[in-house]
């Protein structure tokens, strides 16, 4: 069972994705206050890591009983590791499916306009530099661990 910052999470919960081979991150959230993040990093390589990444996904999705709703970080198409973010992406898509949730899917580009009013040309600590001395604590709190998430929660 997952521990939140307050207890435990009964109830509806809301997850947020951000895909990653380097960091593998979810955060479920109950409300303002109590939320739980964790950061996966596999050892694997190739098919084996995607495997990896989706088990370690799937043990996620058991843990609740009631997922309102889910929100992942979409494909930044600059990178030169699109190809390999499209299997891990396309991965995780097909997973929530099997436990019939259709996530939102929010571009980089919109998580950064949404947070600071300027879409392109912010690089991530600029944004998270700009949300710190901008937003109110507990809007800042509740970005920074769920970032595609609060679009939805909002």
């Amino acid at each position: 069972m997952k521990v939140f910052s307050k207890g435990t999470a009964d109830g509806k919960v809301y997850l947020g994705i951000d895909q990653s081979y380097s960091g593998f991150a979810i955060t479920a959230f109950k409300d303002q206050d109590n939320y739980y993040t964790e950061v996966y990093k596999s050892d694997k390589r190739g098919v084996d890591r995607l495997r990896d990444i989706q088990a370690h996904t799937m043990n996620w999705l058991h843990e609740f009983d009631d997922i309102a709703d889910v929100a992942m970080e979409g494909y930044a198409f600059g990178s030169q590791m699109a190809n390999m973010l499209g299997e891990l992406g396309g991965m995780v898509k097909l997973t929530l499916l099997d436990f019939g949730i259709y996530p939102l899917i929010v571009p980089p580009t919109n998580l950064k306009k949404y947070a600071c009013g300027k879409g392109t040309g912010v690089s991530k600590s600029q944004m998270l530099l700009y949300i710190y001395k901008n937003w109110e604590r507990r809007q800042c709190r509740r970005l920074l661990c769920l970032s595609p998430l609060s679009l939805r929660v909002r």
